[in-house]
C-alpha cells in the first residue's frame, strides 16, 4: 500500500491541489458503468472526490452498483470531452487499453462515502498503479484551457443567477484562450462543441 501511494503522489495527486482526471467506474465483473472527469485530492491515504447529485455517477455510487474502477490520468482534452458528452465513444476507446491513451492508470475500490445534501464524497483506496508514459509530455495552453472549460461547464446545471453568469464567463474566457493559442483543428472542434453544449445548457436550465 505504501508503494502504491508513493506512485500516486509521483503522478501528481496531492493533499493541497485538485488533479483533474477521468474516473472509470466498473461493476463487479469489470464492465464499465460510467466515465466522468473529476477533481481528486489525497486525504488520509485515500483518493477523494465529490460527485454531485443528479447524474449517473451519483446514482451508481449511492446505489452501490459501482464499487471499483480506475482513474485515467491523461492530458488528452479530446478524451476529457468524450468521457463527459460522448460516453459510448470514450468507453470504446478505454476498453481497447491502447498504450498511451492513459498516461497512468490508478485502480481503486470505493471504500466508503460521505453523503451531503447535494453531493456525495467518495473515498477511493488505490490498489494498483500502471504508468505507461515514461517520457513527459508538455501541457499546452490550449489543452489546459479545454479542460478548464469542461470543468466550468459541468457546474452550469447547478448554478443560477449571478453565479451562472460568472461560470459562463469562465467558459468563454477558456475558449478564447484556445482560439488564441492553437490553430489545431481538433482543439477548435472541441471548443466549438463545448460552446454549443453551453448554449444548450443555458437554454434548458
Amino acid at each position: 500500500m505504501r508503494d502504491v501511494l508513493r506512485l500516486v503522489r509521483r503522478i501528481g495527486f496531492s493533499k493541497t491541489t485538485y488533479l483533474e482526471a477521468i474516473a472509470v467506474f466498473t461493476d463487479g465483473a469489470g464492465a464499465v458503468l460510467n466515465t466522468v472527469p473529476l477533481g481528486f485530492k489525497l486525504r488520509d491515504g485515500y483518493i477523494v472526490s465529490r460527485v454531485f447529485r443528479g447524474g449517473r455517477t451519483f446514482s451508481i455510487v449511492v446505489s452501490g452498483l459501482a464499487r471499483q474502477g480506475y482513474i485515467c490520468v491523461t492530458q488528452n482534452p479530446k478524451l476529457f470531452y468524450l468521457s463527459l458528452y460522448e460516453k459510448d465513444r470514450a468507453i470504446q476507446l478505454l476498453n481497447t487499453r491502447r498504450r498511451g491513451l492513459c498516461d497512468a492508470r490508478v485502480e481503486f475500490s470505493i471504500e466508503f462515502t460521505e453523503n451531503h445534501s447535494s453531493s456525495v464524497v467518495i473515498y477511493l483506496k488505490p490498489t494498483a498503479v500502471a504508468i505507461s508514459r515514461r517520457i513527459p509530455r508538455g501541457f499546452t495552453r490550449a489543452s489546459a484551457s479545454i479542460i478548464e472549460a469542461l470543468v466550468w461547464l459541468t457546474k452550469i446545471p447547478y448554478a443560477r443567477g449571478g453565479r451562472r453568469k460568472r461560470i459562463i464567463e469562465h467558459v468563454e474566457h477558456s475558449l478564447e484562450s484556445v482560439s488564441r493559442s492553437s490553430r489545431s483543428s481538433v482543439y477548435r472542434s472541441i471548443a466549438r462543441k463545448i460552446r454549443e453544449k453551453m448554449l444548450e445548457l443555458t437554454k434548458t436550465g
